[in-house]
């Protein structure tokens, strides 16, 4: 896997950030939960119930439904940071019914839950959109 920065310089390893993530039990967000963990961070990791076991050791558990805000908001602080990773794998032109009915949806849920609490941060993952294209972090400030 490639080396990648999270965040830049913001997340540095003397200083311990809370970290929410959606799409913690996939296989990026396990990667990201790793590096972050590894950094000191506090990580809370979002799960559907039934797939608890995968999520990284060391992360607080988050029970819920990424389309679902109202099943993690209690989760979320005020200026803590929010990443968002859920998402359909392997994304594809002819899967865009899946994309709308899964990535857009949690993405909106999110977003809305995150802003009701006034996260510091929110970054998500933009999704591949050629061959080759591993997709970027984007970021929103001050939600």
């Amino acid at each position: 896997m490639k080396e990648f920065v999270l965040f830049g310089d913001r997340l540095r390893k003397n200083v311990t950030e809370k970290i929410f993530i959606s799409g913690g039990t996939g296989y990026v967000g396990r990667a990201v939960t790793r590096k972050l963990l590894e950094r000191g961070h506090l990580v809370l990791a979002l799960a559907r119930a039934g797939i608890e076991s995968k999520v990284t050791a060391g992360a607080q558990l988050v029970t819920g439904d990424a389309l679902k805000g109202q099943s993690f908001v209690n989760s979320l602080e005020s200026g803590m940071t929010f990443v968002h990773l859920t998402g359909t794998p392997h994304p594809a032109p002819w899967k865009e019914k899946e994309f709308r009915a899964n990535d857009l949806a949690s993405l909106r849920e999110s977003a809305a839950a995150a802003q009701s609490v006034g996260v510091g941060h929110f970054v998500y993952k933009r999704r591949a959109t050629r061959s080759g294209d591993a997709g970027i972090f984007e970021s929103a400030r001050g939600m």
